[in-house]
């Protein structure tokens, strides 16, 4: 970790509300023949039987359609859970506050906060889906409801409050996955209006979508929408779920974290198909997990995997930085002796943006016969919202195990730490225009940087950066192309030293001359 950390409290200028004390909605005040799964879902979302969410999402004009009546053995450190214990309890509530919703909860693991539940909201989104369709609600929730014991299995056990039973739960999952479906859509279509949700909510909604503990299994996403297909025909991309598809790729590309705020542009006029086709094979876990893969390869279309997984996606290590071969000098750079940027120029080495939006897209090259370093990386938009991501993809990353996933954003953190230490080194970033800062002065990024690297990142269990670390670190050992660099910064980069290096010798020349003529005059 860098060493000129001053205050390890400060992180950064928040600019959300306090946290909300996270209390539960269940009434302590029934008698103990009540059933406590009907309680909580009676004072969750007002109902105790199907019947009366179905009922609830009926239209009050009278909606014709809502009148008609695993085991995959995923491993759990891929399953819906909480944060890590130890990775909470070196956080303090500046930094805790990232990991709660600021407008809506999604899954069981915060709903029972009436806060964040928005019933009101998630019905009129949910009525909304469930019109478009043409399918009634109760197909879409018996669809849920007969999945419900393989639903169970993603999420780890535990961790689904024990007041849940098999229906509670499948309704939940029902009403909160109908309601994100169509948010999404009207996300990405700017349509938000007649749901009264104005950009500040929209935002924040958006940013809660991708909290770690507010995440339900992408496959009730799916089930939702091989439902809303059942009573369409024509071709593929004219049925209902061809428009979800597309909009949730639209909207995880839109919240890369590499990505600029024209992101998506490039992607659109590519074919849906070809990005819909990968979005079935790599199957998600969730929400969070697919940012993870687009934030890491650029985009859906190029994630790389083993299609020989059964539990999950694993992504394949062909990095443009652990492929290429490390020249070996009979010994091993430690990785943890990277320099910073201040430190690195000094030897030659400077900082590229790369055009790519992928963070595997980070290569280290030479150039001038080796005497020159470079080191790209693609753009980082630092704002509260990318910072709210990073979080919870660390928090998500921590859980996984080597087999299944490889630490990609835990490495790239872990590496920017290594390459900031002052605000210097912030402000070199920001010229070569790839941090992006929104966040603050420059001193508060590099203590935002110092700060988590200190107190929060985890260790890699695989540094993706290791190999770059090695090649950065040999060429900063290397004493005669340091030297070489030093007297090109030094002198030959500024013509005034280099101007004076050669009158100064003939200036010495021309007073021994003169001397010369003065003791020896001309007769």
């Amino acid at each position: 970790m860098t060493s000129n950390v001053k205050n390890n409290q400060r992180v950064l200028k928040q600019t959300n509300n306090d946290v909300q004390p996270e209390t539960t909605s269940v009434s302590r005040a029934k008698t103990s023949n009540d059933d406590p799964a009907e309680l909580v879902l009676k004072d969750f979302l007002g109902v105790t039987k199907d019947e009366e969410l179905l009922e609830n999402l009926k239209e009050k004009n009278g909606d014709k359609s809502a009148d008609k009546k695993d085991e995959q053995g995923r491993s759990s450190q891929a399953k819906i859970q909480k944060v890590l214990h130890y990775l909470r309890q070196n956080i303090d509530n500046k930094v805790r506050k990232h990991f709660v919703p600021r407008e809506i909860s999604v899954g069981p693991l915060r709903a029972g906060n009436a806060h964040w539940l928005k019933k009101e909201l998630k019905l009129g989104l949910a009525k909304t889906f469930i019109k478009d369709s043409g399918t009634t609600a109760d197909s879409f929730l018996a669809e849920i409801k007969k999945n419900i014991r393989d639903l169970k299995t993603c999420f780890i056990e535990g961790v689904i409050p024990q007041y849940y039973n098999d229906d509670s739960l499948a309704r939940l999952l029902f009403l909160d996955g109908c309601a994100v479906l169509q948010f999404i859509r009207s996300y990405v279509s700017e349509n938000l209006e007649e749901f009264n949700i104005n950009s500040t909510q929209a935002v924040f909604i958006q940013q809660d979508l991708f909290l770690f503990e507010n995440q339900i299994p992408f496959k009730v996403l799916t089930l939702l929408m091989g439902v809303s297909d059942m009573g369409a025909t024509g071709k593929e991309n004219e049925k209902p779920s061809f428009y979800y598809k597309a909009s949730i790729i639209q909207f995880v590309h839109e919240n890369n974290i590499c990505a600029t705020n024209n992101a998506f542009n490039y992607y659109r006029k590519r074919d849906y198909h070809q990005m819909i086709g990968m979005l079935e094979k790599i199957k998600p876990v969730h929400l969070l997990d697919l940012l993870q893969k687009v934030s890491v390869f650029g985009s859906i279309k190029d994630v790389e995997f083993d299609e020989d997984e059964t539990d999950t996606v694993k992504i394949v290590s062909k990095w443009s930085c652990f492929t290429d071969e490390l020249e070996e000098h009979g010994r091993r750079v430690e990785a943890q002796s990277l320099r910073s940027i201040q430190e690195l120029k000094s030897s030659g080495i400077t900082m590229k943006l790369s055009n790519s939006r992928s963070l595997k897209s980070v290569t280290f090259d030479t150039h001038c016969l080796g005497i020159f370093g470079r080191i790209k990386l693609p753009a980082l938009n630092v704002n509260d919202s990318t910072v709210r991501k990073l979080l919870n993809l660390v928090a998500y990353e921590a859980c996984l195990d080597s087999k299944e996933r490889y630490y990609s954003v835990i490495s790239y953190l872990n590496f920017l730490d290594l390459l900031i230490d002052t605000e210097q080194d912030v402000k070199d970033l920001r010229k070569a225009r790839i941090l992006r800062n929104a966040l603050g002065s420059d001193a508060e990024v590099a203590q935002f940087f110092n700060t988590l690297g200190l107190t929060y990142l985890p260790k890699p269990k695989e540094d993706h950066f290791e190999r770059i670390h090695n090649k950065i670190e040999e060429h900063y050992v290397r004493k005669w192309e340091i030297k070489m660099a030093r007297i090109y910064i030094d002198y030959l980069k500024n013509p005034w030293p280099t101007l004076a290096f050669f009158l100064a010798p003939a200036a010495l020349l021309l007073t021994i001359v003169q001397t010369w003529y003065a003791i020896h005059p001309r007769r």
